[in-house]
C-alpha cells in the first residue's frame, strides 16, 4: 500500500494537470517566475563564490572573526560556523548545500554534518523582511519578533541536537589545510555545480507551486486547511494566503513562522537536491525542522505578547 500511495500520487497530478491546463499554467509560471526574479539573483552568486572558498579551502579565514563567538554557543568548528553564517545570510538551502560540500571533502564526519544541518538552513533576511514584513504583512513592527523567533529557537535546536549526535565538547577545528590554489578549472566546476542545482530548485518551485494552486481551486484559497496545505507544500505560496485569513495579526504572523521555519516540502526536496552526495539523511532533516517550526512559532508568541 505504501509503494502504492507515490505511484497514485504522481498519475493523479498529471490527471490534474491534463484537466485543468489553465491552473497548471498558471501555477508553474508563479513559480518560475519567483524562482527567476527572486531565487537566481540572491542565491546563485553567493553559492558559486561559497563553493569556491569551500574548494580552495579558504573558509578558514573567512570565518576567523565569528569563530571565538560560534563555537562556544553551537560547539562548532569552523566549517560548521561557516556553513551556519551562510545559512542565515544565503537562506534555504545555502547552509545545507555548505554542510555537503564540507562532509564530501571529509573536512566535516558525517556526525557533525547531521549535527550542523539541524540548525543551519533557514529563511534569508532579505526573504523576511522583503517579502513577510513588507510585501505580506505591510508592517514592519512585525519584523524584530520573527527574526528572533526564526533565530533564537535554531540556537535551542543546537542544544537539543548536540546530545542526540553526542557533540559533548566543543568541535576541534580540522587540522591547518594548505590553501588550494584558484584554478579555472575550479571555478568551471563550481559552476557546473551551481547552474545543476539552481535548475533543480526551479523545477521543485515550479512543480509545488503548481499544486500550491490546484490545491487553492479545489479547497479555496481562503479556507484554513487549503493555506496549510499550501504552506506544507510551498512556502512562499502559503505564506501569502495565510496573510488573507480573517484571524488577528498575531495569529497569522505565529502561523507564517511556522511556515518560513520548517520551509515546506519544496524546500525540503531543494535540500535534499544538496546533500544527497554525502548521505546525510533526509528524514533528520525533516524531524528537526518542524521542530523548529513550532519552536519558532511559540517564541513569535511570546515575544508579540511583550
Amino acid at each position: 500500500m505504501k509503494q502504492q500511495l507515490p505511484k497514485f500520487c504522481i498519475v493523479l497530478l498529471f490527471i490534474l494537470i491534463l484537466t485543468h491546463p489553465d491552473i497548471s499554467i498558471l501555477g508553474a509560471s508563479r513559480g518560475l517566475i519567483l524562482w527567476y526574479q527572486v531565487i537566481v539573483p540572491t542565491l546563485l552568486p553567493s553559492m558559486i563564490l561559497s563553493n569556491l572558498i569551500v574548494q580552495t579551502d579558504a573558509a578558514f579565514s573567512f570565518i576567523s572573526l565569528l569563530q571565538p563567538l560560534c563555537k562556544p554557543l553551537f560547539r562548532t568548528s569552523k566549517e560548521g560556523t561557516y556553513a551556519l553564517v551562510m545559512g542565515v545570510i544565503c537562506g534555504y538551502p545555502m547552509g545545507a548545500k555548505v554542510v555537503n560540500d564540507f562532509v564530501e571533502k571529509k573536512m566535516m564526519t558525517k556526525q557533525q554534518g547531521q549535527y550542523v544541518l539541524s540548525f543551519c538552513n533557514f529563511p534569508s533576511p532579505m526573504f523576511l523582511i522583503g517579502y513577510i514584513a513588507t510585501k505580506t504583512l505591510h508592517n514592519t513592527s512585525f519584523l524584530l519578533p520573527i527574526l528572533l523567533s526564526i533565530y533564537l529557537s535554531s540556537m535551542i535546536i543546537s542544544l537539543i541536537s548536540r546530545h542526540i549526535y553526542h557533540i559533548g565538547t566543543l568541535q576541534n577545528d580540522s587540522s591547518p589545510r594548505k590553501q588550494q590554489r584558484f584554478r579555472l578549472q575550479m571555478l568551471d566546476y563550481c559552476l557546473i555545480n551551481c547552474v545543476e542545482i539552481m535548475v533543480k530548485i526551479g523545477i521543485y518551485m515550479m512543480l509545488f507551486t503548481l499544486m500550491s494552486e490546484l490545491i487553492g481551486y479545489y479547497l479555496s484559497s481562503d479556507n484554513i486547511l487549503a493555506c496549510f496545505s499550501m504552506g506544507l507544500l510551498e512556502m512562499t505560496t502559503g505564506i501569502y494566503q495565510i496573510s488573507l485569513l480573517p484571524y488577528s495579526t498575531m495569529i497569522i504572523c505565529c502561523m507564517i513562522v511556522f511556515f518560513a521555519s520548517f520551509g515546506g516540502l519544496s524546500t525540503t526536496m531543494q535540500t535534499y537536491s544538496v546533500i544527497k552526495n554525502s548521505n546525510l539523511s533526509i528524514l533528520h532533516y525533516i524531524g528537526w525542522k518542524l521542530i523548529h517550526g513550532f519552536l519558532s512559532s511559540i517564541l513569535c508568541f511570546l515575544f508579540l505578547l511583550l
